[in-house]
């Protein structure tokens, strides 16, 4: 898996498709965009490599 650090444009686009896919499992979280790893939920953490 792709280093996401090194390409923020990746990232913010991965967030924001799990944010989509959270919200579709009404189970609402909030990632910044920005979001630092200690600040993304662990669940999210074998989907994101930091």
């Amino acid at each position: 898996m792709v280093k996401l650090q090194q390409h923020p444009s990746v990232y913010k686009k991965l967030l924001a498709w799990l944010r989509t896919r959270v919200y579709k499992l009404s189970k609402v979280v909030r990632i910044p965009q920005d979001a630092l790893p200690s600040e993304v939920p662990k669940e999210f953490h074998d989907i994101i490599e930091f």
